[in-house]
């Protein structure tokens, strides 16, 4: 063998070697990257199991949140209604309240308006009492004047009685004397007759004016 021979030998000896240690470096990546992949393949199963882990606390929340949910929204739906009514009963007793202010204001003006009536009607009986009085002195007077008037005709027919000389005289004396009275007690029946209705409506006009009066007033007090 020649020398010349063994240096190219040697070369191709260490080329060899290199290229096989290449080869084994590349496998060795080849390997490593499919265990990687495959490593991310098997992690991938995992990780949605956690995944599925960890969302299933979170549905059961929300399932147990449902039941909530429809207890509150049943609970609001039961208040409303009592809502309503409490509102309505806050509503009618304000308006009862004023009602009975109003009620309250009404007696009060109704009270003080018959201490004003108490105090006209007073007034009124007081105007009667006067126009009654004046009225009886009047009539009191009339009778007097037809008592003074009667007897001096009484008077007279005397005189004319004395001066009568047959019966024939004395029966004329009689009807004219029995005419005379007729007619004067005629006369005095219809004149104090209306001397009583005058002062009757005299009297009565200021009480019935005050009753007017007061029955207006009350009915304004409880109307108003």
């Amino acid at each position: 063998m020649n020398s010349s021979d063994t240096p190219k030998s040697e070369h191709s000896t260490k080329h060899g070697s290199s290229s096989s240690m290449k080869q084994r470096h590349q496998r060795t990546h080849q390997n490593k990257t499919l265990l990687t992949q495959e490593g991310a393949i098997m992690n991938q199963p995992q990780k949605h199991a956690t995944q599925k882990v960890y969302k299933a606390p979170q549905e059961q929340v929300a399932a147990t949140q449902e039941p909530a949910n429809i207890v509150v929204m049943k609970q609001e739906d039961a208040e409303s209604p009592i809502v309503s009514i409490t509102e309505q009963l806050v509503e009618r007793s304000q308006e009862g309240a004023q009602q009975l202010a109003h009620m309250a204001e009404r007696v009060q003006r109704a009270m003080s308006e018959t201490v004003e009536i108490g105090r006209t009607q007073m007034e009124a009986a007081s105007q009667a009492r006067a126009v009654a009085t004046n009225c009886v002195s009047k009539l009191y007077e009339e009778w007097m004047s037809s008592t003074q008037k009667a007897i001096a005709e009484n008077v007279d027919v005397s005189k004319e009685l004395f001066a009568c000389r047959t019966a024939q005289d004395v029966m004329s004396l009689q009807t004219r004397v029995m005419q005379m009275n007729m007619e004067r007690m005629l006369g005095n029946i219809s004149r104090f007759s209306n001397s009583w209705c005058t002062m009757t409506a005299e009297a009565s006009e200021p009480i019935s004016d005050s009753i007017n009066d007061a029955a207006h007033r009350l009915s304004k007090a409880f109307t108003e």
